[in-house]
């Protein structure tokens, strides 16, 4: 940028401007690269995060799982009974029922005590 008329130039007031410099280039190239690669990892994300809920196993699903797991023996008598309880509340919740005793398999239930008769009073 050369302005004669003024003399700025002949004083060394205003510089050369440089020409194409090759730094510049490969830091805006930096910069775009990290943008899209925020942007894939954003829509990656959501996506994930939006997947649909039959991917997902609910708990009726996951007790016949681990259902079959106990029969092949591949988890204990205690583990089953565990995963057994905690699962059935979560169906308890899901079917918006109260939660009561629950009997996994192996286990007997409750047995209801004598009531009191009219003599007993």
């Amino acid at each position: 940028m050369v302005l004669p008329a003024f003399g700025l130039n002949r004083a060394g007031v205003i510089a050369r401007l440089p020409t194409w410099d090759p730094r510049f280039f490969w830091a805006a190239l930096a910069l775009v690269a990290a943008i899209l690669l925020g942007a894939l990892v954003i829509a990656w994300t959501d996506r994930w995060r939006k997947r649909p809920a039959q991917d997902r196993l609910g708990p009726k699903e996951q007790l016949g799982r681990f259902r079959t797991l106990y029969e092949s023996g591949e988890i204990s008598t205690e583990e089953f009974n565990r995963i057994h309880a905690l699962l059935t509340a979560r169906i308890m919740e899901e079917l918006d029922l109260p939660a009561g005793p629950t009997n996994p398999p192996g286990v007997p239930p409750p047995q209801p005590q004598d009531a009191p008769t009219q003599g007993d009073v």
